[in-house]
């Protein structure tokens, strides 16, 4: 990466950060008024995890947070100025310190970018780019109804430690570990260091539940064929 991404002049302990981490699609329109398009739930495997591995979506997990997301985005464009702005936000919501919500990382770049539209899209049939360059809020009734009580899930299938890249991965086989794929891209892995994109649809139920916890903890190798040592199942 550049130093423009990744220097050692600035930077967050996220650690220090506490609370559920949840990532917002939103953009500002031509009055500087906030509109939420989607949100999503950062979780983790451990404190130790720091992946892309799991983002969920539903209309519940909308519903819930849009309202409040978008008044604190208000509050923060009462300061910044931002007019005809699309953002990708990540913060923290700390539900032991009254809700208080802590930004991590405003990046209109990530907005249409790293499967964020593509999850919308699945999961409640709308592009979050067209609503923001067609200043049209998507219709949420018609978009919670499309979603109906399902969690969409996007999750980039990052590799094991100790692998070296040129392994085969059993793309069959780990699809098969789940009812419903919507998409699994694969990845060039020398080129990108990861093994794809996936997207997934899932019920609230047990069934639901364990795809979602596999796929959290997962490392993957039972899904590698190498014939060296660190890459063997």
């Amino acid at each position: 990466y550049p130093d423009s991404v990744v220097a050692g002049n600035d930077f967050i302990l996220e650690q220090f950060i506490t609370g559920q981490e949840y990532a917002l699609d939103a953009f500002f329109d031509e009055q500087g008024a906030a509109h939420v398009l989607n949100v999503l739930r950062h979780d983790f495997a451990g404190p130790d995890d720091t992946s892309d591995r799991m983002y969920t979506t539903s209309a519940a997990i909308v519903r819930e947070k849009a309202p409040a997301f978008e008044e604190w985005l208000s509050r923060v464009n009462a300061l910044v100025g931002a007019r005809n702005f699309p953002v990708h936000v990540e913060m923290r919501v700390d539900e032991q310190d009254g809700g208080v919500i802590r930004p991590i990382e405003f990046n209109p770049l990530r907005f249409a970018g790293l499967g964020g539209t593509d999850v919308a899209q699945h999961a409640y049939g709308f592009r979050t780019y067209e609503a923001f360059l067609t200043d049209t809020l998507p219709d949420f009734d018609a978009a919670f109804a499309y979603a109906g009580g399902h969690v969409y899930t996007m999750s980039l299938l990052n590799p094991p430690e100790g692998v070296t890249g040129n392994e085969e991965f059993d793309y069959p086989a780990f699809s098969e570990c789940f009812d419903r794929v919507l998409e699994l891209r694969e990845f060039d892995v020398p080129t990108f260091g990861c093994y794809g994109f996936l997207f997934v649809e899932t019920d609230l139920d047990e069934r639901g539940k364990a795809e979602l916890d596999f796929l959290m903890h997962t490392d993957l190798r039972e899904f590698l064929s190498c014939d060296d040592a660190a890459g063997q199942r």
